[in-house]
């Protein structure tokens, strides 16, 4: 155990002895400017997507009541049918 520490010790010290030295390397900044973007076109697709027509709501609308309602239905209607049969 006391070999595997002055090895390590030695490998600590071989890299410890170098002398790296640092030089400044001379650049010139880059010249930024600023370049104003131009204003968005707005197309008549965006005003669609933003303010959907009345025909657009109704359908979309009518599709998720048929895709919650349509179940829904069936399955008050199957629970109804066995609390009147029940009843009787």
């Amino acid at each position: 155990s006391t070999c595997n520490s002055n090895q390590l010790q030695s490998n600590t010290n071989m890299t410890a002895d170098k002398d790296f030295t640092f030089e400044p390397v001379p650049s010139n900044p880059p010249i930024v400017e600023a370049v104003p973007t131009p204003a968005p076109d707005f197309t008549t697709s965006a005003n669609e997507d933003e303010n959907p027509s009345d025909t657009a709501i109704l359908v979309g609308c009518g599709l998720a009541g048929w895709v919650v309602g349509g179940p829904f239905l069936a399955l008050l209607t199957a629970l109804g049918g066995n609390w009147a049969k029940k009843k009787q």
